[in-house]
């Protein structure tokens, strides 16, 4: 079997439904799905004929976008809690039953809004997550959250400053912000390994989740250090036409 043919039966197989292939979330894995659906479907040119070769070309292109969404960085463990508002009421549910089209809570300018999902899949492989636990300066309360490592966390800076970075570089003593506006404090921050992920997208860039503002837009836009949160947003609406 030539070196295309085996590419194809390797990428169709990572479409099949449960599977993903994992990957941190950066240009680099991005790229990677791209170049594999360009090589599946140059391997389906050659090994095939009609109707075979349309089959073939969609299980490339099913097997690129489940790809990409293995690389997206913005992911939460099983056990996040986000508030839905359904026919009036304020619900909470596990991130696992959050479906695209619900909508959910964020906050602008500290203030509770309602913004709709864009997306919410599940993946399967090996990630790496960062439990993070924080105390509210207000209530006293303490909050956890389980996000992947490069899930977008927004931080409150000197004078109040929101800037954006990913987990994988938040430290004890970092401030985050919680449901009603409230700051919190970081105590505690734990790397791990699991193996579910669930990625969200919604039309703001944020949700309050698990208690705790953080963002969902793609790992790889933030990648690089801490940004300028109120610019990021700004760039990341204009590419996406919101």
């Amino acid at each position: 079997m030539n070196k295309l043919l085996k590419t194809i039966l390797l990428v169709i197989g990572l479409s099949t439904p449960g599977t993903a292939i994992s990957g941190p979330a950066s240009p680099a894995c991005a790229y990677l799905c791209c170049g594999l659906q360009t090589t599946c479907i140059a391997g389906c040119t050659v090994g095939f004929v009609l109707p075979l070769y349309y089959l073939c070309v969609a299980g490339c292109t099913t097997a690129s976008m489940a790809c990409v969404v293995a690389c997206a960085g913005s992911c939460f463990a099983e056990g996040t809690t986000i508030i839905v508002r359904d026919n009036g009421e304020e619900i909470e549910r596990d991130v696992k039953d959050i479906k695209t089209g619900d909508v959910v809570l964020t906050l602008q300018n500290k203030e509770k809004i309602w913004t709709k999902v864009l997306k919410a899949v599940p993946s399967q492989g090996e990630f790496k997550f960062i439990k993070i636990t924080a105390k509210d300066l207000e209530d006293g309360l303490q909050k956890q959250i389980v996000v992947t490592a490069e899930h977008g966390l927004i931080l409150l800076g000197d004078g109040n400053m929101t800037t954006i970075d990913s987990a994988e570089n938040l430290l004890v003593g970092d401030r985050m912000i919680g449901l009603g506006g409230h700051d919190l404090l970081v105590t505690d921050v734990e790397h791990m390994i699991l193996f579910e992920k669930y990625s969200i997208e919604t039309a703001a860039g944020t949700i309050v989740a698990s208690s705790m503002l953080v963002s969902t837009i793609c790992g790889e836009e933030i990648a690089g250090g801490e940004k300028n949160f109120e610019k990021k947003m700004h760039d990341w609406k204009l590419q996406h036409n919101f």
